[in-house]
């Protein structure tokens, strides 16, 4: 290719770039507001772990690690089967101020 085609390609794109950025600025995209939340808590039980699987079921003798495995699942188990919402007003003031809970 030559300069004066390179040139000319160079000029278009530069016009074409301020104009867009021209058009974006004098004009604010107005983003549509969403009125249903993005989270939505369905299931509160442990999940499925393919590690904790195999730990669980492939050990024929006494294991240590086995033992710490099975007993944080029952905790987690435990904790997450007594939990109970806060009610309507505690969560409306937690998830209208999420972004304050945590530190940037």
């Amino acid at each position: 290719m030559n300069s004066v085609a390179s040139s000319r390609i160079s000029q278009t794109t530069s016009v074409l770039a301020f104009a867009f950025g021209a058009v974006m600025a004098a004009e604010p995209t107005e983003w549509p507001t969403q009125e249903t939340p993005n989270y939505r808590i369905e299931n509160v039980a442990t999940s499925y772990s393919s590690v904790l699987d195999q730990i669980m079921n492939n050990s024929a003798k006494q294991n240590p690690i086995v033992d710490f495995a099975r007993d944080m699942a029952s905790i987690y188990t435990s904790l997450s089967q007594r939990q109970e919402r806060l009610g309507k007003e505690f969560e409306t003031a937690i998830f209208e101020d999420i972004e304050s809970l945590y530190e940037a």
